[in-house]
């Protein structure tokens, strides 16, 4: 069975960090094994190694806080496209908003009530439907359906 790039670029992450990866991947025992071997390694870490007034830089790390760097570096990644998605949002409804504050503005209907005035309209009419619809008769709404 060939063994591809990532994989064995895994297998060598992972040798760097001092597990050895399993040779099957189909045997669910072996590989919890080889997790919880690779969490016992996360876990027991080293001390950073400290560079004049500083830590180190990443490359002076061990593997293990190699990879943790790698994993916040990702982690930051993913926080900063949300940031972005979500500011891309609030400008499309601070846009909207706007729009539509200025055609209620344009409207002298609208501009002349409040918000509480329509909603309360708003009601009754939703009332008054539901008390026009129950007051039809079975019959006649199938006239309308055809």
């Amino acid at each position: 069975m060939a063994v591809s790039s990532a994989e064995r670029h895994l297998r060598d992450r992972m040798r760097c960090v001092g597990v050895e990866a399993p040779n099957s991947s189909d045997d669910a025992v072996v590989w919890r094994r080889c997790v919880a071997d690779l969490c016992a390694e996360y876990l027991r870490g080293s001390s950073v190694p400290e560079v004049e007034g500083g830590l180190a830089s990443v490359s002076d790390l061990p593997k293990s806080q190699e990879l943790h760097v790698a994993a916040l570096n990702g982690t930051v990644e993913m926080y900063r496209r949300a940031n972005f998605d979500l500011r891309c949002e609030l400008d499309f409804a601070v846009r909207r908003e706007a729009l539509l504050q200025e055609t209620a503005n344009a409207d002298p209907v609208v501009n002349l009530r409040s918000l509480d005035d329509f909603v309360v309209c708003l009601k009754k009419v939703d009332r008054a439907c539901a008390e026009a619809s129950s007051s039809l008769e079975p019959s006649s709404l199938t006239a309308f359906n055809g």
